[in-house]
C-alpha cells in the first residue's frame, strides 16, 4: 500500500483490477481499493476522507461493497457510472454496505459517503445501499429496479436521490434521520417507517405513480415519535388498482406532524390513520386536490382527503377542494380538531366531515365553506361546530319556501343569527335582522319522551317594522312543525316564503 499511502487523489478502482465493462464483476476489486484507502486514514483519524472513484462505465457487482469510515465513494455522475447490481432473490444481500468490514463495524474515522451513481437491480429483499453508521450520507443517486433502494438508521442523510420501480424505496428506522429532495417514481412503497423512530425529518421531497402507498407507519410499529413530513408533493398520475392511501398510518403511538403537503389526485385518502391506537397526527397547511395536474392523467374518482381514527388528529389551515367523497372522516373514536380551513367542491359525499362513530369527538372552528356542502354530517355526537362561515350547505326549495337546513349535532342548543329581506327588488329597506337561541328540549308526557324546540330572541329589529318577516323553523322538513317524537329529528330546517328576495343564516353551537 505504499504507493496508495503517498497519492494524494483519489483512488480509481481500475488500479485494483476493477475493468468496469459491463460483464466483469468488479467486486472484489473495488473491495481491495476500500480497504487500502481505509489503511491509509486509520480508524482514528477524524480529518482525512480518502476518495475512491468509480468512473465511468457499467460495473457490474454481484456481492457487497464495503465503503468504510473516512471514504468517500464517488461515480462519474448519474447515468455515466451505472452500477449492474446482479439482482439475487431474498437472500437479503447488501450491494453497498456503509461504515462495515463485512459484520464488523469500523472504529473511528469520518462517515462515510456515497454519491454520484446509477444502479439498477439489487436483491430483492435486501438493500441497494444500507447504512447504521452516524453521520454517513447517501446523495446525487438514480436508484431503480430494486427490493429496497435505502435502508438507513440513525443520524444519516439521504438527499438529491431518485428511486424508481421497485418494491421498497427507503426503509428507516432509528434517529435524527434527514431525507431530502427525494423523488420516488412507481415505487410499491416509497418510504417505511418502522418501531422506535425518533426526530426525523423528510423534506421536499415528490412521490409519483405510487401502486399502494407513498409513506407507510409500519404494520404494528410502535415509538415513533417526532417524525416531521414537510412541503412533500404527492402525485397520483395514473390510479392503480392497488392503490389505498399516499400517507399510512398501521402501527400504535406515532406522532407526526405533516405540514405544507400537497395530495393530487389521490385514488383513497391523502393521510390515513388505518390502524393501531394513540397515533397523534398534525396537519398544517396542506392543500388536497382531487383533479389530476395534467390531461394525459388517469383521473382519480375516488378522492379523499384525511380519515381520521384511532388517535388525537388536528388539522389546521388546510385547502380541500375537488375531492369526490368526504373531505374528513371519523369512523372510530377520536379526538378531531378541524379548524382554519377552506373546503370546497366536494362532489359527492353529503357533508365535509363524515363520521359514522358515536364516540369521536370534534370541535370544527373558522373554517370556511362553499355553500353547497355542510360542513358536518347529521349523525355526529358530541360536535363543537363554532364561527364556521357559509358551512350549512346550500338553501333549497320546500313547501313553496326557501330552506337551510341546520344539524342538531346531539347538542342541545344554538346560537343563530338570520338576515331576511321581504322586498322582491331586494330594497334594504325591507331587510331585517334576528340574533337568538335555538334549544332542542325533551319532555316527558307518559312513557313516550317528545323532542321540540324553543326560540329565545334576544335581538331583533323585525318586531318593530312592517312587513313582519316570515321566518318559520321546523324538525327535519317545512312544515313538521316544533314537535316530534323522541330521538327522530335530525334537523333544524329554517325557511322564509320562496318570494323573499334575500336569506341568510349562521349558526354555532353552544
Amino acid at each position: 500500500n505504499g504507493w496508495v499511502r503517498q497519492y494524494d487523489g483519489a483512488v480509481n478502482v481500475k488500479w485494483f483490477g476493477a475493468k468496469v465493462d459491463g460483464v466483469t464483476d468488479d467486486t472484489a476489486s473495488i473491495n481491495l481499493a476500500t480497504i487500502s484507502a481505509h489503511n491509509t486514514t486509520g480508524n482514528g483519524d477524524l480529518t482525512t476522507r480518502r476518495t475512491i472513484l468509480i468512473p465511468a462505465g457499467d460495473c457490474v457487482i454481484d456481492g457487497t461493497v464495503y465503503v468504510h469510515k473516512g471514504q468517500l465513494l464517488t461515480g462519474a455522475g448519474e447515468g455515466v457510472t451505472n452500477i449492474m447490481s446482479i439482482v439475487q432473490t431474498g437472500t437479503g444481500r447488501r450491494t453497498f454496505l456503509l461504515g462495515y468490514s463485512e459484520t464488523t463495524q469500523d472504529g473511528g474515522g469520518l462517515p462515510p459517503i456515497i454519491e454520484k451513481m446509477s444502479t439498477i437491480g439489487g436483491d430483492t429483499s435486501g438493500a441497494v445501499i444500507e447504512s447504521f453508521v452516524a453521520g454517513s450520507q447517501v446523495r446525487d443517486m438514480f436508484i431503480t429496479s430494486c427490493g429496497v433502494g435505502i435502508r438507513v438508521g440513525s443520524d444519516c442523510i439521504v438527499t438529491r436521490c431518485i428511486i424508481d420501480q421497485g418494491l421498497n424505496g427507503i426503509l428507516l428506522s432509528g434517529q435524527n434521520v434527514i431525507i431530502s429532495d427525494v423523488i420516488m417514481y412507481v415505487m410499491n412503497y416509497g418510504l417505511t417507517i418502522a418501531s422506535n423512530t425518533y426526530d426525523c425529518q423528510i423534506n421536499n421531497c415528490h412521490f409519483e405513480y405510487g401502486k399502494y402507498n407513498d409513506i407507510t407507519f409500519a404494520d404494528a410499529s410502535s415509538n415513533i415519535q417526532n417524525v416531521s413530513i414537510t412541503n412533500c408533493q404527492f402525485l397520483k398520475n395514473e390510479q392503480y388498482a392497488t392503490l389505498s392511501d399516499d400517507i399510512a398510518f398501521r402501527g400504535n403511538g406515532a406522532n407526526a406532524l405533516i405540514s405544507g403537503c400537497t395530495f393530487r389526485n389521490s385514488k383513497g385518502y391523502g393521510i390515513a390513520l388505518q390502524s393501531g391506537i394513540g397515533n397523534e397526527v398534525k396537519v398544517i397547511g396542506c392543500v388536497f386536490n382531487g383533479n389530476k395536474t395534467n390531461p394525459a392523467y388517469a383521473q382519480s374518482l375516488t378522492s379523499k382527503g384525511i380519515n381520521a381514527r384511532y388517535g388525537i388528529v388536528t388539522v389546521d389551515s388546510c385547502d380541500f377542494k375537488n375531492l369526490n367523497v368526504h373531505g374528513i372522516q371519523c369512523t372510530t373514536s377520536t379526538d378531531l380538531i378541524i379548524k382554519n380551513c377552506n373546503y370546497s367542491s366536494i362532489t359527492s359525499g353529503t357533508s365535509f366531515i363524515y363520521s359514522s362513530s358515536t364516540a369521536a369527538s370534534i370541535v370544527a372552528t373558522n373554517n370556511t365553506g362553499d355553500n353547497l356542502t355542510p360542513l358536518i354530517d347529521v349523525g355526529t355526537k358530541g360536535a363543537v361546530v363554532k364561527g364556521n362561515i357559509d358551512w350549512l350547505g346550500a338553501f333549497y326549495a320546500e313547501g313553496g319556501r326557501t330552506a337551510i337546513r341546520v344539524p342538531l349535532l346531539y347538542n342541545t342548543a344554538l346560537n343563530y343569527t338570520y338576515t331576511a329581506n321581504s322586498n322582491l327588488s331586494g330594497n334594504h329597506v325591507y331587510r331585517k335582522n334576528e340574533i337568538g337561541i335555538i334549544s332542542k328540549q325533551i319532555e316527558f308526557n307518559g312513557a313516550e319522551p317528545t323532542e321540540y324546540l324553543v326560540k329565545t330572541v334576544l335581538f331583533s329589529d323585525t318586531t318593530f317594522y312592517v312587513p313582519q318577516l316570515d321566518v318559520q323553523i321546523d324538525f327535519d322538513t317545512v312544515g313538521d312543525g316544533l314537535n316530534k317524537a323522541y330521538g327522530i329529528p335530525v334537523y333544524l330546517v329554517v325557511s322564509v316564503p320562496s318570494s323573499y328576495a334575500y336569506l341568510q343564516f349562521s349558526a354555532d353551537t353552544i
